[in-house]
């Protein structure tokens, strides 16, 4: 099955030549001819139009409803009204989405597949749009959500947001400014009662339009008349700007007010001919424009071409700087991703250094353990996989930047098993009888080791750690084979000798050599947290061994075997070669290495 959003540009295909379905072009959209007065306005409608077909099939959704909004305000079609809205959506701008399909259904030439598109469109797009009551005792204050216009109050109704974190804004003349940050939720509805305060210690701010053309004076982007306008505001930084016809106006200016003065600003006009949009997270992060800050939170507006810088901070995280060009007619997004402050006092205060618990366990597999018996092992010989147990308790201190430390107790066991390795058993004063060995080999004792660590992420997390300390191991070897026997004599008395050799079996003997082995435990996890206090991981461990001294099955440990079949007392017709001994050899390598992954518990305190 198409993933969602293609399932939707298929269903839109006779508006939108789309990327992985081929539709004709000719089966798109296309604003119709009219009478010959309006030739001249339809056809430059028609130019915007087409671009914004190409750029959709580059799938650049914001350039492409540039194109499409600047055709419809030459001259409306149901076509890019229709292809707006479906751009918005890709850029999951609902609630504008939303907004714009509504506009599409005003369309008197609508055929019954337009309404039930919108009908689906507006219906699936509801799931992702909230809304907002403001409330407003003093009224005429003017709202903004997230640095745009949305009238003043009282309001005709709710204002439909997009599900996320937004900053309202109120401003009216003679009041302080008043600030909210809001995170809505798809279908909710959540209310605002604005508490506008009057002025009473401040300045004033006195606008004036050089050019006297009476363009409109915005305040901290609110628009609060034309231009000469006066009006209080309180003491500190404050941005101005004009907007006038067309493209018509300036940039943001900062223009700082003291306390019982007026402070004036002369703009003039100039045209504004790029637009610029800048989309900060968190939402509640303040952008600023050539070195003029333009409040919290998302900010559109036009711009001059050229060469611009744009800085977005927010506290607790590490602040954006970036240059950006704009061309003549170009219109550009920057979404500004802010990446967070460790040493930040905001961090440290949701991230406080604390103390944990943890529980690990773990399943080591490796091939090999290595030493002389894995190195012998060849032809029929059959080695398998060294594997085993890990388990491990440790206590630690974490800081606020996610470095830890611990002490880690725990205990490792481990074996493989090798059957038909080529060997001989060694009778005293006589030569080998050769045959093959069977070994199981176990490792066990306890690890202690200490740690330091890394830890990062809320609710999906990952650490890495790295532990040194020593594995205090017993290593055994239990050895059986089968052999046959060279000077195959009878014991008598009297004494034969070269009677027919005789193959024999020897049972299990078994010897351990406690060992010291010099640690290291790299881990690699990733974690789940369940709630302020508990996590589980699931990661890979290793456990590099070392030996200080390499553990030997020792030949002369009063371990004889009794070669050949005579039993105790021998009988007259019985073959052996004495008593005999297995040959020194290594139990394992100079450096084992095992692999395991693991599922931890942690508890912070």
């Amino acid at each position: 099955m198409l993933p969602r959003w293609r399932r939707l540009w298929v269903s839109a295909a006779v508006v939108i030549l789309s990327w992985s379905v081929a539709v004709p072009r000719a089966a798109l959209a296309q604003p119709s001819a009219g009478g010959a007065g309006e030739e001249a306005r339809k056809a430059d409608a028609r130019t915007h139009f087409q671009r914004g077909l190409e750029l959709s099939d580059e799938q650049a959704w914001d350039a492409a409803y540039a194109e499409y909004v600047a055709s419809i305000g030459i001259y409306p079609t149901k076509a890019a009204t229709k292809n707006a809205a479906l751009c918005l959506r890709m850029m999951h701008r609902y609630a504008e989405s939303l907004d714009m399909l509504e506009s599409f259904t005003h369309f008197s030439n609508l055929t019954p597949e337009d309404h039930a598109f919108a009908d689906r469109e507006m219906r699936d797009l509801k799931r992702f749009v909230g809304q907002l009551v403001v409330n407003d005792a003093v009224g005429g204050a003017q709202i903004s959500v997230d640095g745009g216009d949305r009238g003043k109050t009282p309001l005709p109704g709710p204002l439909r947001v997009t599900a996320g974190s937004h900053v309202l804004r109120a401003f009216k003349p003679g009041f302080a400014p008043f600030e909210r940050q809001l995170v809505i939720a798809g279908g909710q509805t959540v209310t605002v009662d604005v508490k506008l305060e009057a002025i009473t210690q401040g300045g004033r701010l006195r606008v004036v339009d050089q050019t006297d053309s009476h363009a409109q004076v915005l305040v901290d982007g609110a628009a609060v008349g034309t231009a000469p306008w006066e009006g209080a505001v309180g003491a500190g930084e404050h941005t101005a700007a004009l907007k006038g016809d067309g493209a018509l106006g300036t940039q943001p200016v900062s223009v700082p007010v003291k306390m019982n003065e007026t402070a004036t600003i002369t703009l003039s006009p100039e045209p504004l001919e790029a637009q610029l949009r800048i989309e900060p997270t968190p939402a509640s992060a303040i952008s600023a424009l050539d070195g003029v800050t333009l409040g919290r939170g998302v900010w559109e507006g036009p711009v001059r071409q050229g060469d611009h810088k744009v800085e977005v901070a927010e506290e607790g995280f590490l602040s954006s700087q970036q240059s950006v060009r704009l061309d003549k007619g170009a219109r550009k997004v920057i979404a500004v991703q802010l990446e967070r402050d460790p040493e930040s006092p905001l961090w440290r205060t949701m991230h406080p250094p604390h103390i944990f618990l943890e529980a690990q366990a773990g399943a080591p597999l490796f091939p090999s353990l290595g030493g002389d018996l894995s190195a012998g092992c060849s032809g029929s010989c059959s080695p398998g996989f060294a594997f085993g147990v890990l388990g491990q308790l440790r206590a630690g201190y974490e800081l606020s930047s996610g470095l830890g430390f611990s002490i880690d107790g725990g205990y490792a066991w481990v074996q493989q098993s090798i059957t038909g390795r080529s060997d001989s058993l060694l009778p005293v004063g006589s030569t080998p009888d050769p045959g093959t060995t069977n070994d199981t080999l176990q490792m066990q004792g306890p690890v202690v080791t200490a740690s330091a660590s890394f830890h990062r992420g809320e609710k999906l997390t990952w650490r890495g750690r790295v532990g040194i300390g020593a594995w205090f191991a017993n290593v055994s070897d239990s050895r059986s084979g089968t052999y046959t026997t060279v000077l195959s004599y009878n014991p008598g008395p009297p004494r034969m000798t070269g009677l027919p050799p005789v193959t024999y079996s020897v049972s299990p003997i078994s010897e351990s050599v406690a060992t010291v082995y010099g640690a290291l435990v790299p881990e690699f996890r990733v974690g789940w947290r369940l709630g302020d206090s508990t996590e589980v991981g699931f990661g890979v461990q290793a456990l590099l061994a070392l030996p200080f001294s390499a553990p030997h099955w020792q030949p002369n440990n009063q371990q004889p075997v009794v070669t050949g079949n005579c039993p105790t007392p021998a009988n007259k017709t019985c073959v052996t070669d004495g008593g005999a001994f297995y040959s020194s050899s290594s139990l394992t390598g100079s450096v084992v290495v095992l692999i395991a992954p693991t599922l931890s518990f942690t508890y912070s305190l």
